[in-house]
């Protein structure tokens, strides 16, 4: 082998070994690149989801608010209306004269029949006995049902 064969082997093996290396370093340095590029992307699309949803959030409170603001002035209305009414339409002198003589003549049935009228006032049912001398201390009384001591020692000494 003549030293111009070996110099153009050594050029061959070098050349392999170079394209090897800078493949290599290639991979290595343009993965890393290709791995952010890709993150970057994924999170460009998170961001612009996170925005559809925060507009979508901020239309269905604005159209909620809207709503209830609809709905309390028809409830307004209705009120207004049903006072109005009640105003104009409770001014009958007939009808007040017939609905108190209706009620006088039903609480005249009741008492020829021998009811209670409903309106008679009834004391509600008590959870405690009554105290027949009002002198006498009631079971709410802070000292109820304990004994003196006198009273214990003359009741021990007997």
């Amino acid at each position: 082998m003549n030293v111009m064969e070996s110099t153009v082997i050594v050029a061959a093996i070098s050349l392999v070994i170079g394209l090897i290396a800078g493949a290599l370093l290639h991979k290595i340095f343009h993965s890393g690149n290709i791995k952010t590029r890709r993150l970057e992307s994924q999170i460009d699309q998170l961001k612009d989801s996170h925005t559809h949803y925060q507009a979508e959030v901020s239309s269905h409170f604005s159209q909620t608010a809207d709503l209830l603001g609809r709905l309390n002035a028809n409830y307004r209305d209705i009120f207004n209306h049903l006072a109005k009414g009640a105003e104009i339409l409770g001014h009958d002198d007939e009808f007040r004269d017939n609905a108190s003589n209706n009620l006088e003549a039903q609480r005249r049935k009741a008492k020829e029949k021998g009811y209670k009228a409903s309106y008679e006032v009834v004391d509600p049912p008590r959870d405690y006995a009554p105290k027949s001398n009002p002198q006498e201390k009631g079971m709410l009384a802070e000292d109820f049902g304990f004994r003196r001591r006198d009273n214990v020692r003359a009741i021990n000494e007997e």
